[in-house]
């Protein structure tokens, strides 16, 4: 057998999706292994899963980044390689009528935890990161750093 795909999993809750890919390695129909579970919820019972197969799992907390940046929106520093102006200007993702508030809001709290996530798994190793029930939208920020 050829070398293992080395996966990455962004979760939310149970874990079904992890297990499931978790379950297909195992059995080999799937050529690879889960070296990563990350959440962005701290309740995803799907760590659980990961945990006890001794896979590394992190949380990123998006709803508490959130919170933090309404509470203090002009105290909030996103990470030092973001520009707000770049990503605004990406005219595929958003549009001219699109640049409110909320729109900022979006990308400056995306931009922070998903820095966070690329900090947790800066010296892992991975070919493939799979979205097993995670639904949140990764951003260009995100992408484009990742696929680097």
């Amino acid at each position: 057998m050829g070398k293992k795909i080395r996966i990455g999993a962004l979760i939310s809750g149970g874990g079904s999706n992890l297990q499931a890919i978790m379950d297909a390695c195992e059995k080999g129909k799937i050529p690879g292994e889960v070296v990563f579970a990350g959440a962005d919820n701290p309740d995803a019972k799907g760590l659980i899963r990961a945990e006890k197969k001794g896979i590394f799992s992190f949380v990123v907390d998006y709803r508490a980044i959130e919170t933090e940046y309404m509470k203090n929106p002009e105290n909030f520093t996103p990470p030092c390689d973001f520009s707000i102006e770049k990503i605004l200007t990406r005219k595929s993702i958003v549009t001219l009528s699109a640049k409110t508030g909320k729109t900022r809001r979006f990308f400056m709290t995306r931009a922070v935890a998903e820095a966070m996530i690329m900090e947790k798994i800066k010296n892992i190793p991975f070919d493939l990161i799979v979205l097993a029930g995670f639904m949140r939208k990764l951003t260009p920020y995100f992408i484009d750093r990742i696929n680097k």
